[in-house]
């Protein structure tokens, strides 16, 4: 990763304002990789030291209104491929680096909540045995009963979402994806209605104040001067 730097003559395509480096497309596994150690330094960090008592939310009539679908797990996971073809497949780097920037920021906002109000929601056992026991494994290998509200899983999967849709082919396969994964945290009972509504609040601000670190600008011709 680099900050691409200004070419004589001509306005970058990309201009950081916080001096964040651009995620160019060689250097994708290597942000995806701290990308990833940045989000469990949070997530869990937050799951296990925080500064009061999780208080325990109760599903309401609409949270009961969704099965407790066990296999669903797998939908709840596809949020991993979700992110990262996000970012392989973003247009340029300028898209590369307001995904990449917005999911850290959705990170460490919604960090900042489960520190001050933690929450916890009870959990069915889930299956144990077959290919999805073993997937309801791992998924509690890198989760935690808490870190409930708001939904980060909900609010990543959006994030990705709006930066797919922008290639074409994308625009009505990125949406129904991010959808049935939302849908998803309902099913597998690993978040309830409340949950959903704070990632759906997160996302947008978080995109937004992203957009605003990199800004896109049309490259102009070198000036030459007047008879040449």
């Amino acid at each position: 990763m680099r900050t691409l730097p200004a070419i004589p003559g001509r306005r970058t395509g990309v201009s950081p304002r916080l001096g964040l480096p651009a995620i160019e497309r060689a250097h994708l596994p290597r942000a995806l990789a701290l990308g990833y150690l940045g989000f469990l330094a949070v997530y869990l960090g937050c799951g296990y030291f925080h500064l009061r008592t999780p208080q325990r939310l109760a599903p309401g009539p609409l949270d009961l209104w969704f099965a407790y679908l066990p296999w669903t797990v797998w939908v709840y996971l596809s949020q991993v491929p979700l992110l990262v073809l996000a970012l392989a497949l973003a247009p340029d780097a300028v898209g590369r680096s307001r995904a990449f920037y917005a999911m850290l920021l959705a990170t460490l906002l919604a960090g900042a909540v489960f520190l001050i109000w933690p929450t916890e929601l009870p959990r069915p056992a889930p299956p144990q045995d077959g290919i999805t026991g073993a997937a309801w494994r791992a998924l509690f290998l890198a989760d935690v009963p808490r870190n409930c509200f708001p939904s980060l899983h909900v609010a990543l999967a959006l994030i990705a979402a709006a930066t797919l849709r922008q290639r074409a082919g994308w625009r009505i396969v990125a949406p129904l994806w991010a959808l049935v994964i939302v849908l998803s945290t309902l099913t597998t009972r690993q978040h309830i209605a409340l949950d959903v509504a704070g990632g759906v609040l997160l996302a947008p601000p978080a995109w937004l104040i992203a957009g605003k670190l990199f800004v896109h600008e049309r490259a102009h011709p070198t000036a030459h001067p007047a008879g040449r």
